[in-house]
Order: structure tokens, then C-alpha cells, then sequence
């Protein structure tokens, strides 16, 4: 396969020899391409049954997709027939958005990660909503949720976001299964400490699932959680200050040209052992104040023994770099028994 040869071989020499501005440009032009592979992949279907019960939906298995890697719902048959207990398809906005200028994306091969500035590109969430309703009429797909991830458009007013993401949501009840409010994308100039979560979210007959940056408890979002508000909260979205440290020697040049040049957040396995002790602290206070919001785990998820690790803190997890990678090295009819049983 093209994409392993990527992985194991073109990737790590190129990271090499190409400035980072040559290697951002040629996977950033390649990046289009590579989802259209994905989404004219023919293979049978992998089922891996073990069911989750949370928020009131049937999982088949705890570890979904998180969203990102399916931004306009075409990639919900590969998703499936690859084993995914379910997707997260979005982020969508309520009016088409190209996102940044050259939607810059690069590689960091020696630290199974990526930084990407991509700004939420989005073909609408009529178009998403309608790619959703296809998927669903052509499979008879069991216990697979499908969530949506929504935030405001970055071209507008903070009134107009929080109205475009309302409207988001009241298209999507009765064609998706819950709802996640993205406050935490790195990558469209927002202070995210300024972010507010709307509260007419919480009025529609949907559960809601809320996406942080990496972050310690807040107060505001758990008092949501303790009134019964917030469903489930995801920990974390891509890391923007993150410890250079962290990122391999040899990727280290590309990882600090790419945040000076175009800012954007890290992620893969970097972000692991962050995320769980934001996790930990996460649970700790939700028990403190008597909440029943479930956690979800995302971010730096490679194998299965990172998805075990979240499992001590998560009833579900997320995976999206880490697809790739497991996608590549182990090929479709592998890639969910790799990942979540360990195969």
C-alpha cells in the first residue's frame, strides 16, 4: 500500500532533506487526495462487538472517531466497514467555510504526531447533514452513533456564531444521535477563555457532548456537568502551547517553523500523558460536585495500550492521528483490532 510506503519510508526521509515550508506545502497539496483514497477503499467489513451503554445510545465499541477526520460525513462508509464504534463527523458551521489560506497541514514522522493550522474548512452543514441522511439509507449500520460536531463560523460576529450554532443543531435532531460543541479549536483565532457555551444548546431533545482544549477543571463547565447539562465532556482537543520538549529531536526545526509561521495545534502521541492527567483531575472534581457526565478520552492514541490507559478515567475513547498511522501499518481488515483489542 501507497500509505504504509509513506509511513515507514517517503515521510521519514523527506522530514529529513525538505525544508518545513516544502514539506508543509507538499502534504498539505497531497492531503485532499489521500481522504479521497480513503473514501473509494474497498474492503469487507470489520464488526468488533463490545457494547457500550452511555448517554442513553448503544456503542458497539467504545472507541470512535474523533471529528476532523470525517469533516462532511463522506467517509462514514469506510468508517464503518473499518470497525469504528462510532464517528464524530464535523466540525460543520452553518455556512461553507474554505478554512485558512492553503489549509497548512505537516507531518511529524519521527514523533507520531502533526500540526495543522486547517481552520476549520466545512462544506455547510446542509451539505454534512445530507451526506449523514445518505449513509444512513444505504446502511442498516447497528448500534453505530453518529455524533455531530458543530462550533460557531469563524468569519462572524460572536451573535452570529452562537446563532449559526444553534442552527446547527436544531437541523441536526433526528438525523444525528448527539451533538458536540467544539470551544476548543485551536486554529481560527479565538481566546478560548472566552468561549462561551450557548445555552439554548441545551434546549433541544439531543444529548450534548462538549470538546475542551487541554485544560484544568473550570468552574463554569462544571456546574453544567453538576446540573445535568453536559453529557460528556472530550479531553482534548489539538494542544497549542505545547512543550517542545515533548516532539522528537529530529521533528523538532518542523514543529517550531510551523507554530512560528502558522500557529495551529499538535497532535498524537504528545499529547498523551497530558491529556490523562487532565483526565484525572477532570473526574476527581465531576465526582466532588455529584456529576453524571461521562468522559471521553482523546488525543495521542497510537495502540491499544494507550486506549486501555483512558479507559481507567473514560467510558469512550477517540481516535485521529493515530488512524492513520494504524490504517497505514496494518492495513483495513486490522486497523480497530490493533487499536482496540490489541491484535
Amino acid at each position: 500500500m501507497l500509505i504504509k510506503l509513506d509511513y515507514q519510508y517517503v515521510r521519514p526521509f523527506l522530514s529529513k532533506v525538505l525544508p518545513t515550508q516544502y514539506l508543509t506545502s507538499l502534504y498539505s497539496f497531497f492531503r485532499p487526495l489521500a481522504h479521497h483514497v480513503l473514501k473509494n477503499a474497498h474492503f469487507e467489513s470489520i464488526i468488533i462487538e463490545k457494547s457500550v451503554h452511555v448517554m442513553g445510545l448503544t456503542f458497539r465499541n467504545s472507541l470512535g472517531v474523533a471529528a476532523g477526520f470525517d469533516k462532511s460525513g463522506e467517509l462514514l462508509p469506510f468508517l464503518y466497514r473499518l470497525g469504528a464504534g462510532y464517528v464524530v463527523v464535523g466540525t460543520a458551521l452553518d455556512q461553507p467555510h474554505k478554512g485558512n489560506p492553503g489549509t497548512p497541514w505537516v507531518p511529524l514522522a519521527h514523533s507520531h504526531a502533526a500540526i495543522n493550522r486547517l481552520g476549520l474548512p466545512s462544506p455547510g452543514i446542509d451539505v454534512v447533514l445530507q451526506n449523514i441522511q445518505k449513509f444512513r439509507e444505504k446502511y442498516n449500520a447497528q448500534n453505530f452513533p453518529i455524533g455531530l460536531s458543530v462550533m460557531g463560523h469563524p468569519l462572524q460576529s460572536a451573535k452570529e456564531k452562537e446563532k449559526g450554532m444553534i442552527e446547527c443543531i436544531r437541523k441536526s435532531v433526528g438525523i444525528v444521535d448527539f451533538v458536540e460543541l467544539n470551544q476548543s479549536c485551536p486554529n481560527v483565532g479565538e481566546d478560548l477563555e472566552k468561549l462561551e457555551i450557548p445555552l439554548d444548546a441545551f434546549t433541544f431533545d439531543v444529548p450534548i457532548v462538549v470538546k475542551l482544549q487541554p485544560m484544568l477543571p473550570q468552574k463554569k463547565i462544571l456546574d453544567l456537568c453538576a446540573n445535568g447539562k453536559i453529557h460528556a465532556l472530550v479531553i482534548s482537543n489539538t494542544q497549542k502551547d505545547f512543550d517542545i520538549s515533548n516532539i522528537d529531536l529530529k521533528d523538532q526545526s518542523h514543529a517550531q517553523y510551523f507554530q512560528k509561521k502558522y500557529g495551529g495545534g499538535l497532535s498524537g502521541k504528545p499529547l498523551l500523558e497530558k491529556n490523562l492527567e487532565y483526565l484525572k483531575e477532570w473526574k476527581r472534581e465531576l465526582d466532588a460536585c455529584g456529576a453524571n457526565t461521562q468522559l471521553i478520552g482523546c488525543g495521542g492514541i497510537l495502540d491499544h495500550e494507550d486506549v486501555v490507559r483512558y479507559m481507567d478515567f473514560c467510558t469512550l475513547t477517540q481516535v485521529y492521528t493515530g488512524l492513520w498511522e494504524a490504517y497505514a501499518m496494518h492495513g483495513p481488515q486490522k486497523t480497530w483490532k490493533h487499536l482496540l483489542l490489541g491484535l
